[in-house]
Protein backbone atom coordinates (compact mmCIF):
# COMPACT_ATOMS: atom_id res chain seq x y z
CA UNK A 1 0.00 0.00 0.00
CA UNK A 2 3.02 2.30 0.77
CA UNK A 3 4.07 1.77 -2.51
CA UNK A 4 1.12 2.50 -4.41
CA UNK A 5 0.84 5.58 -2.73
CA UNK A 6 4.17 6.90 -3.25
CA UNK A 7 3.39 6.41 -7.22
CA UNK A 8 0.15 8.18 -6.56
CA UNK A 9 1.29 11.44 -5.28
CA UNK A 10 4.73 11.30 -7.99
CA UNK A 11 2.23 11.37 -10.74
CA UNK A 12 -0.26 14.16 -8.94
CA UNK A 13 2.88 15.98 -9.25
CA UNK A 14 4.11 15.55 -12.44
CA UNK A 15 0.13 16.61 -13.58
CA UNK A 16 0.17 19.72 -12.07
CA UNK A 17 3.88 20.80 -13.41
CA UNK A 18 2.93 20.14 -16.70
CA UNK A 19 -0.67 22.32 -16.63
CA UNK A 20 1.01 25.29 -14.89
CA UNK A 21 2.97 28.07 -17.12
CA UNK A 22 6.19 29.52 -15.90
CA UNK A 23 6.09 32.45 -14.74
CA UNK A 24 7.29 35.56 -16.20
CA UNK A 25 8.01 33.98 -19.82
CA UNK A 26 5.78 34.60 -23.26
CA UNK A 27 3.73 31.61 -24.66
CA UNK A 28 6.47 29.81 -26.80
CA UNK A 29 4.88 30.69 -30.13
CA UNK A 30 5.60 34.51 -29.26
CA UNK A 31 9.14 33.65 -29.51
CA UNK A 32 9.20 32.36 -33.12
CA UNK A 33 10.43 34.42 -36.34
CA UNK A 34 7.61 35.14 -38.69
CA UNK A 35 7.84 32.80 -41.74
CA UNK A 36 10.80 34.08 -44.37
CA UNK A 37 12.59 36.15 -41.60
CA UNK A 38 13.65 37.05 -37.76
CA UNK A 39 11.67 38.90 -35.40
CA UNK A 40 11.35 42.38 -35.75
CA UNK A 41 11.50 44.41 -32.61
CA UNK A 42 10.47 47.67 -32.07
CA UNK A 43 12.29 50.70 -32.50
CA UNK A 44 13.33 51.88 -28.77
CA UNK A 45 13.51 55.71 -27.96
CA UNK A 46 17.25 56.78 -27.36
CA UNK A 47 18.21 57.19 -23.62
CA UNK A 48 17.08 60.55 -22.33
CA UNK A 49 13.81 60.77 -24.04
CA UNK A 50 15.12 61.49 -27.72
CA UNK A 51 12.82 60.96 -31.01
CA UNK A 52 12.84 57.72 -32.89
CA UNK A 53 14.26 58.46 -36.69
CA UNK A 54 10.99 57.95 -38.86
CA UNK A 55 13.18 57.40 -41.72
CA UNK A 56 16.47 55.41 -40.50
CA UNK A 57 17.35 52.72 -43.17
CA UNK A 58 15.54 54.32 -45.98
CA UNK A 59 18.05 55.03 -48.61
CA UNK A 60 17.70 58.55 -49.42
CA UNK A 61 15.81 59.99 -46.78
CA UNK A 62 17.32 62.99 -45.17
CA UNK A 63 17.97 62.71 -40.79
CA UNK A 64 15.51 63.51 -38.63
CA UNK A 65 15.92 67.17 -37.33
CA UNK A 66 17.91 68.34 -40.46
CA UNK A 67 21.79 67.19 -41.82
CA UNK A 68 22.86 66.84 -45.12
CA UNK A 69 19.62 68.55 -46.46
CA UNK A 70 18.13 68.96 -49.71
CA UNK A 71 17.95 72.62 -50.05
CA UNK A 72 14.10 73.62 -50.69
CA UNK A 73 14.97 76.63 -52.50
CA UNK A 74 16.62 74.74 -55.33
CA UNK A 75 15.93 76.24 -58.48
CA UNK A 76 14.10 79.40 -57.78
CA UNK A 77 15.53 82.44 -59.29
CA UNK A 78 16.92 84.84 -56.28
CA UNK A 79 16.04 82.50 -53.04
CA UNK A 80 18.74 81.77 -50.60
CA UNK A 81 20.59 78.51 -50.68
CA UNK A 82 20.79 75.77 -47.40
CA UNK A 83 24.49 75.97 -47.53
CA UNK A 84 25.72 78.68 -49.89
CA UNK A 85 27.01 77.90 -53.32
CA UNK A 86 24.99 75.54 -55.96
CA UNK A 87 24.38 76.98 -59.60
CA UNK A 88 20.83 78.53 -61.71
CA UNK A 89 17.72 76.87 -62.12
CA UNK A 90 15.12 76.67 -64.94
CA UNK A 91 12.69 78.50 -64.81
CA UNK A 92 10.67 75.56 -66.77
CA UNK A 93 11.18 73.60 -63.53
CA UNK A 94 8.98 76.00 -61.51
CA UNK A 95 5.97 75.46 -63.59
CA UNK A 96 6.85 79.08 -65.28
CA UNK A 97 7.10 79.33 -68.68
CA UNK A 98 10.24 80.21 -70.57
CA UNK A 99 10.21 82.83 -73.39
CA UNK A 100 9.40 82.42 -76.62
CA UNK A 101 12.37 81.74 -79.00
CA UNK A 102 10.04 82.82 -81.74
CA UNK A 103 8.55 85.49 -80.20
CA UNK A 104 9.05 89.59 -82.06
CA UNK A 105 11.44 91.84 -80.61
CA UNK A 106 10.46 95.46 -80.38
CA UNK A 107 14.23 97.45 -81.32
CA UNK A 108 13.20 100.79 -79.26
CA UNK A 109 12.49 98.86 -76.49
CA UNK A 110 16.06 98.85 -74.98
CA UNK A 111 18.24 99.93 -72.13
CA UNK A 112 21.99 100.32 -73.16
CA UNK A 113 25.09 102.20 -71.36
CA UNK A 114 28.24 101.44 -69.27
CA UNK A 115 29.01 100.00 -65.94
CA UNK A 116 31.85 101.72 -63.92
CA UNK A 117 33.99 101.00 -61.08
CA UNK A 118 33.70 103.30 -58.06
CA UNK A 119 37.25 105.17 -57.14
CA UNK A 120 37.00 104.13 -54.02
CA UNK A 121 37.42 100.37 -55.28
CA UNK A 122 39.78 101.05 -57.81
CA UNK A 123 41.83 97.68 -58.38
CA UNK A 124 39.50 95.19 -56.42
CA UNK A 125 37.45 94.01 -59.59
CA UNK A 126 40.09 91.77 -61.18
CA UNK A 127 40.25 91.15 -65.03
CA UNK A 128 37.77 88.21 -65.68
CA UNK A 129 35.43 89.00 -62.87
CA UNK A 130 31.53 88.80 -63.20
CA UNK A 131 29.22 91.59 -63.29
CA UNK A 132 25.78 91.07 -63.20
CA UNK A 133 23.03 93.03 -64.44
CA UNK A 134 18.85 92.61 -63.50
CA UNK A 135 16.37 94.72 -64.47
CA UNK A 136 13.31 94.91 -62.20
CA UNK A 137 9.88 97.27 -61.82
CA UNK A 138 10.28 99.82 -59.62
CA UNK A 139 8.83 100.38 -56.27
CA UNK A 140 6.32 103.74 -57.00
CA UNK A 141 7.06 104.51 -52.94
CA UNK A 142 10.61 103.48 -52.55
CA UNK A 143 12.23 103.56 -55.78
CA UNK A 144 13.74 99.76 -55.13
CA UNK A 145 13.49 97.02 -57.95
CA UNK A 146 10.92 94.80 -56.78
CA UNK A 147 9.54 91.50 -57.80
CA UNK A 148 10.85 88.95 -60.15
CA UNK A 149 13.87 90.09 -62.64
CA UNK A 150 11.82 90.96 -66.26
CA UNK A 151 15.56 90.52 -67.84
CA UNK A 152 19.04 89.68 -66.96
CA UNK A 153 22.31 89.54 -67.86
CA UNK A 154 26.47 88.73 -67.30
CA UNK A 155 29.11 90.72 -68.32
CA UNK A 156 32.63 90.08 -67.97
CA UNK A 157 35.59 92.25 -66.88
CA UNK A 158 38.12 93.19 -69.34
CA UNK A 159 41.08 94.84 -68.83
CA UNK A 160 39.82 98.17 -68.37
CA UNK A 161 36.46 100.29 -67.26
CA UNK A 162 33.50 101.18 -68.26
CA UNK A 163 31.80 98.00 -69.20
CA UNK A 164 29.24 98.53 -72.09
CA UNK A 165 25.84 96.69 -71.96
CA UNK A 166 22.95 96.19 -73.32
CA UNK A 167 19.70 94.98 -72.12
CA UNK A 168 16.42 94.11 -74.34
CA UNK A 169 13.52 91.69 -74.69
CA UNK A 170 16.31 89.29 -75.79
CA UNK A 171 17.44 89.17 -72.08
CA UNK A 172 14.01 88.49 -70.42
CA UNK A 173 13.75 85.61 -67.93
CA UNK A 174 9.75 84.55 -68.02
CA UNK A 175 7.93 84.39 -70.90
CA UNK A 176 4.80 87.14 -71.63
CA UNK A 177 7.22 89.80 -69.56
CA UNK A 178 6.84 93.25 -70.38
CA UNK A 179 9.63 95.09 -70.98
CA UNK A 180 8.21 98.31 -70.50
CA UNK A 181 7.79 101.32 -67.76
CA UNK A 182 9.27 102.74 -64.43
CA UNK A 183 12.94 100.03 -63.69
CA UNK A 184 15.26 99.36 -61.88
CA UNK A 185 18.86 98.29 -63.25
CA UNK A 186 20.78 96.62 -60.96
CA UNK A 187 25.11 96.12 -61.18
CA UNK A 188 26.53 93.56 -58.70
CA UNK A 189 30.47 92.55 -59.09
CA UNK A 190 30.15 88.88 -58.02
CA UNK A 191 32.83 87.34 -56.10
CA UNK A 192 31.65 83.17 -56.68
CA UNK A 193 30.28 83.87 -60.18
CA UNK A 194 26.92 82.65 -58.58
CA UNK A 195 23.83 84.87 -59.45
CA UNK A 196 21.75 83.95 -56.55
CA UNK A 197 24.12 84.36 -53.43
CA UNK A 198 25.81 87.36 -52.17
CA UNK A 199 28.28 88.15 -50.02
CA UNK A 200 30.50 90.82 -47.62
CA UNK A 201 32.78 92.34 -50.69
CA UNK A 202 30.12 91.66 -52.97
CA UNK A 203 29.85 95.73 -54.88
CA UNK A 204 26.68 97.09 -56.06
CA UNK A 205 25.17 99.42 -57.81
CA UNK A 206 21.87 100.88 -59.67
CA UNK A 207 19.97 102.85 -61.51
CA UNK A 208 16.27 103.70 -62.25
CA UNK A 209 14.85 104.89 -64.80
CA UNK A 210 12.12 104.31 -67.87
CA UNK A 211 12.62 102.35 -70.69
CA UNK A 212 14.02 102.30 -73.34
CA UNK A 213 17.17 104.99 -72.42
CA UNK A 214 20.15 105.23 -73.52
CA UNK A 215 23.77 106.96 -72.61
CA UNK A 216 23.38 105.05 -68.76
CA UNK A 217 26.07 104.94 -66.60
CA UNK A 218 26.12 102.74 -63.41
CA UNK A 219 28.67 102.60 -61.18
CA UNK A 220 29.63 99.55 -58.52
CA UNK A 221 29.97 101.84 -55.38
CA UNK A 222 28.58 100.47 -52.37
CA UNK A 223 30.51 97.36 -51.33
CA UNK A 224 28.47 95.12 -49.65
CA UNK A 225 29.45 94.73 -45.33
Amino acid sequence: MLRLGTIALALTVVAGCEGKKPEGLPPAKDWQAPPGGSAVMPALPPAGGGRVDPHAGVAGAPPLGGGGGVDPHAGIPGAPQVGGGGGGGDVAELGLPAPDPDRAIDPTKVLSGTVALGAAHAGKVPAGSIIFLAVRAADPATGQGVGMPIATDKLIVGAGWPIAFKLDETKAMIGGTGFAGDVVIAARFDQDGEARSKQPGDIVGQIRITIPAQNLSITLEEMLP
